[in-house]
């Protein structure tokens, strides 16, 4: 980079890689702490105690990744990356069978010349919060097909 721009590459370079990592850091932090409170959600009480082991575990990384080498870095970025892409193929084998189902009924829907609409409760899909809470909310019957 030097050589393109002598005197401002190293440090455009610089620049650039901490806010990479800085936003790498941040994405994946924020990705971390909605998953826990997915999983919290449905709690009486709240548990706050993993949010700190986060925290801890995020800190203790940053400062591990920061004095070892860039091929150690690597590596362990590699290895997080094969896990989460193996949890990924997993979670995607067990939606297989209701992401099928949801496909036929939207081919269903076409087929009569309706303007495909989902409705869970349609295809016997349970435990779709945000379309039964959020989406089709408590006025409507959720049995009954909403149009968009």
């Amino acid at each position: 980079m030097d050589s393109a721009l002598p005197g401002f590459g190293s440090a455009f370079l610089a620049i650039a890689l901490f806010f990479f990592c800085f936003m790498t850091v941040m994405s994946n932090y924020y990705k971390a702490e909605t998953n826990l409170a997915f999983l919290n959600r449905n709690r009486g009480t709240k548990m706050v105690w993993p949010k700190h082991v986060l925290k801890v575990v995020l800190l203790a990384m940053v400062l591990y990744g920061s004095v070892q080498t860039g091929e150690m870095a690597w590596a362990l970025g590699d290895l997080g990356m094969g896990t989460m892409a193996w949890l990924n193929f997993v979670a995607i084998l067990l939606l297989t069978k209701p992401a099928l189902k949801v496909l036929k009924d939207y081919e269903k829907q076409k087929k009569e010349g309706k303007d495909p609409v989902f409705n869970p409760a349609d295809i016997g899909l349970e435990d779709a919060d945000f379309w039964e809470n959020e989406f089709l909310g408590p006025e409507t019957d959720k049995k009954q097909s909403i149009s968009s």
